[in-house]
């Protein structure tokens, strides 16, 4: 464990303070966040592991996006976008934002808590994304056939997903889903990440199972032409995601 002192920086509504804090690795998440004004949190899986460099690829590659500068974090900050981990924006410098008071988290500050523009790039920590458009999430399907995956599959989805898929067949037909690749935060009652499969419209469908880890879900088939799917992520412990597919079928005689 590192043990030492280093300066934090703390940007507020009111301007900057220093603060001296001990031992850094004591930071975790201890509140969930939203994605807010296109800025979303990323780490690929792993926690502090990303240099500037890969800090910039992870977002154009895995997302279609780019580094947030210091005012994309600080409106998302004002909207409401909060974490406790750091992470590389596009001045080289690390920060995160707290809306909330926690001692773990900026010791009770709130505003964008920031180690700095930092000289030795090769650090590691998380990143910091930004894509107005949002990261591609959900969608209405049609057709006799189709295929489609979590955000930034085969790399980890984002944290604080809520994503709806929703196919619909022809009239007529039932649909089959089938998944061919899952890996989800695993939990025995699938409360974190988590993908439930409704027959119908999510609205008024009944569920036909929730499902999260590394197990295949057995082959769902519909009792309409419609079938939807739903992802959920919490703010930690994002993996590879799911691909599936679609085929319609005709109900049996």
């Amino acid at each position: 464990m590192f043990i030492g002192l280093y300066v934090l920086l703390v940007l507020t509504e009111e301007g900057f303070f220093w603060h001296l804090k001990k031992n850094y690795s004591t930071f975790h998440d201890s509140l969930r966040i939203r994605r807010v004004a296109g800025v979303f949190h990323y780490d690929r899986n792993i926690r502090y592991n990303l240099t500037f460099q890969e800090a910039k690829e992870a977002c154009e590659k895995d997302f279609a996006a780019s580094l947030a500068d210091r005012m994309q974090l600080f409106t998302a900050y004002q909207q409401g976008l909060e974490e406790c981990r750091a992470g590389w924006i596009s001045s080289a410098e690390v920060a995160y934002p707290r809306v909330h008071k926690n001692w773990n988290c900026g010791q009770n500050h709130t505003g964008i808590i920031t180690y700095g523009i930092r000289e030795n790039l090769l650090e590691r920590w998380d990143v910091f994304c930004y894509n107005p458009h949002r990261v591609s999430c959900g969608g209405v399907l049609q057709g006799d056939k189709g295929e489609f995956q979590s955000p930034g599959f085969p790399q980890s989805y984002p944290s604080n997903m809520d994503c709806t898929w929703e196919v619909t067949a022809p009239p007529g037909h039932l649909i089959l889903l089938a998944f061919h690749s899952m890996a989800l935060e695993e939990h025995k009652g699938c409360q974190y990440d988590f993908i439930t499969v409704f027959d119908g419209k999510r609205e008024e469908g009944v569920e036909l199972g929730r499902f999260c880890g590394s197990q295949l879900p057995p082959p769902l088939r519909s009792s309409s032409n419609t079938m939807t799917v739903q992802l959920r992520s919490d703010a930690s412990v994002e993996l590879d995601g799911f691909s599936v597919r679609f085929h319609s079928v005709k109900p049996p005689s």
